[in-house]
C-alpha cells in the first residue's frame, strides 16, 4: 500500500482507497484510447471470457498513469515491431459481481451479427443499450437477474 500511495495523481487514489479493502483496476492500451475516452464514472464495465460475461464492475475513477500500469503489470513489447506499449489508461472499479451472461444475449439486444466476439476494449451499442431497458428498466437490474 505504501509504494501504491507515492504515484502521481495519489490525492485522488488515497479518497478511493479510503472505502475500499479491495481495489480492482482494470487498464487499457492507448490503441482504445477513443473508447476509454468515451468512457465516464459510473459506467458499467463487462468482463468477457469464452462466449460469456463472467463479470461486471461501475467505473469509479479514471486516470492515465504509465508507472503506475508498468509498477502492475509491465509493458507488452509487439513482437514484430518491438513497440512497446503500456496499460496506462486506467479505470478503478467499484460494486464488482461474478455473473453468468452468455454473449449471445448481448448480441440479440444488440442485433450484432451472430459471428460477433468480444476483440479488447468496446463500447457497447446505444441500440442495444436501449432494448435492455425497455426490457429490465436499469442496466443494474438486467445484469443482477444473472449475478452468480
Amino acid at each position: 500500500m505504501e509504494e501504491f500511495l507515492k504515484f502521481q495523481n495519489v490525492h485522488q487514489y488515497k479518497k478511493f482507497l479510503s472505502n475500499n479493502q479491495i481495489i480492482r483496476i482494470w487498464g487499457i492500451k492507448s490503441s482504445k484510447l477513443s473508447v476509454f475516452n468515451k468512457t465516464s464514472v459510473n459506467d458499467i464495465l463487462l468482463f468477457y471470457h469464452n462466449g460469456n460475461i463472467i463479470g461486471k464492475g461501475k467505473i469509479s475513477l479514471k486516470d492515465n498513469n504509465k508507472k503506475l500500469s508498468e509498477e502492475l503489470w509491465g509493458f507488452d513489447c509487439r513482437r514484430y515491431t518491438n513497440v512497446i506499449e503500456y496499460w496506462e489508461n486506467i479505470l478503478f472499479l467499484e460494486s464488482f459481481g461474478v455473473i453468468n451472461l452468455s454473449f449471445k444475449i448481448l448480441i440479440e439486444f444488440a442485433s450484432y451479427s451472430d459471428k460477433a466476439s468480444v476483440r479488447g476494449f468496446n463500447q457497447y451499442s446505444r441500440f442495444g443499450v436501449e432494448k435492455i431497458l425497455q426490457n429490465y428498466q436499469t442496466i443494474e437490474g438486467f445484469l443482477n437477474y444473472y449475478l452468480e
